[in-house]
């Protein structure tokens, strides 16, 4: 059975564009909101927009949010649908970031990218370290 699942609101036209597609590579029954069991949320600057819309979709059943900060959604957060986020999409590249600046910062990267001559070797070596 095809989902049919609609992206809303139309607000930032790149973005809802983007999901709409989406959708349909996805292999779901891109729908209006009316018709739809699935709810992709297209514009996290118009969390206000949520009540209106909601309310025109008789049938749906569960709602993703573009991010991981749902924030702007907590007043309409409830048990009446699904909810989903982006929550982990991005926590390897995060925790990738973090160690790479870690052992940039501790190898002094920062200095030795502005240095204009040789200097006494600065950082910290990290063998027998407990890190």
């Amino acid at each position: 059975m095809t989902r049919s699942v609609a992206v809303a609101p139309s607000t930032r036209p790149e973005m809802f564009d983007v999901l709409c597609k989406s959708v349909q590579d996805a292999g779901a029954n891109l729908c209006t909101v009316e018709d739809a069991e699935g709810l992709i949320w297209a514009d996290p600057s118009k969390a206000n927009f949520f009540p209106e819309i909601s309310e025109s979709a008789p049938n749906l059943k569960w709602i993703q949010l573009p991010y991981a900060g749902i924030e702007p959604f907590v007043p309409y957060l409830d048990d009446k649908w699904t909810w989903t986020c982006g929550k982990g999409i991005y926590a390897r590249e995060v925790a990738e970031t973090a160690l790479t600046l870690s052992l940039g910062g501790f190898k002094n990267l920062h200095g030795y990218s502005r240095a204009t001559s040789w200097g006494e070797p600065i950082g910290r070596v990290l063998g027998d370290s407990r890190v």
